[in-house]
């Protein structure tokens, strides 16, 4: 006994599958052949039965071929919308990037310009714009170092050597790296480092980088509290690296895509929030080549906080 669930069918192959089947010859218990009924001529078939049967089956065939027909259209519209919403994404990364590319240009230039021109400025003023300079450039450095790094990890390639590298000398290095960024930004940066060792298999530059990108979200996305809090804790055989924000935070929707290439959220996008939708698809990149995991915890207006975790050696 044959049972069809038709909710599971395309409506032109169930007709076709339905009409085969209420025209299929009958078989007895005997296994004998009825066909659609007793014949006057005795034969199992008369010529109007075999036209019908090739009929019904050039219309099934014909129903299948529709189907697949129409699932290759379907697949084929997807991808077009695919490939569409790839080519915005790469269009808003580039016009991001320009942006990007430019803020620190302008004001290296413009303090170099205004060195130039003011030949008697005091020691004072020119250390000043000489720190905002290098600032910049730093700056400017590692948005080109992202660019980069996504562009090898899209070929993937994997130049990172790894070695034992201390934590707690990482941290130290990020928030040296950071100084010029959070006085230009009035952001306070609380770093607390636990006393354990912890050392890992890494690449110290990696890491940095890493670091560097969270906390530049953190500055980026905060809120009226401009602050956030960059921790290392050891845990058993675990180093944990925290970097908490009380900032926007993200909806559910926004966490589920945070690490995908190119993705700036709307909220990003109606403030005008710089980026280039890169950083954390990169941090994900060196977490993973680290052999190590990500966790995360947000809600939208709360802030956000992401725990780095990675095997101990030391």
């Amino acid at each position: 006994e044959a049972r069809i669930d038709h909710e599971l069918l395309p409506v032109e192959l169930e007709d076709s599958l339905f009409s085969v089947l209420i025209s299929l010859p009958l078989v007895s218990q005997k296994q004998f052949i009825i066909g659609f009924g007793d014949k006057r001529s005795g034969f199992q078939f008369s010529g109007n039965d075999i036209e019908f049967i090739s009929a019904l089956a050039k219309s099934s065939a014909d129903a299948i071929s529709a189907i697949e027909l129409r699932e290759d259209i379907v697949r084929k519209e997807l991808e077009k919308e695919r490939l569409t919403e790839l080519n915005e994404q790469k269009s808003l990364f580039v016009s991001s990037v320009s942006h990007d590319l430019k803020t620190p240009l302008t004001s290296i230039n413009l303090l170099a310009q205004q060195m130039k021109r003011k030949h008697d400025l005091p020691r004072q003023k020119i250390d000043e714009y000489l720190e905002v300079i290098i600032g910049e450039s730093e700056r400017l450095k590692r948005l080109i170092d992202n660019v980069l790094d996504f562009s090898r990890m899209e070929k993937g390639i994997n130049h990172r050597t790894l070695q034992p590298v201390d934590l707690r000398e990482v941290i130290q290095k990020v928030n040296e790296l950071l100084e010029y960024q959070l006085k230009s930004e009035r952001f306070t940066l609380v770093v607390e480092i636990s006393d354990k060792s912890a050392v890992v298999e890494g690449n110290q530059d990696a890491l940095v980088e890493c670091l560097i990108n969270l906390v530049s979200n953190s500055i980026k996305f905060c809120g009226k509290e401009r602050a956030a809090k960059l921790s290392l804790d050891v845990r058993d055989s675990e180093a944990v690296i925290t970097v908490s924000d009380k900032g926007i935070g993200m909806t559910k929707e926004e966490k589920d895509r945070l690490f995908t290439p190119y993705y700036r959220s709307e909220t990003s996008i109606n403030k005008r929030i710089p980026g280039t939708g890169l950083g954390l698809s990169i941090v994900k990149n060196i977490v993973d080549s680290h052999g190590g995991r990500i966790e995360v915890e947000s809600e939208a207006g709360e802030g956000t906080v992401f725990r780095l975790i990675f095997k101990v050696i030391e």
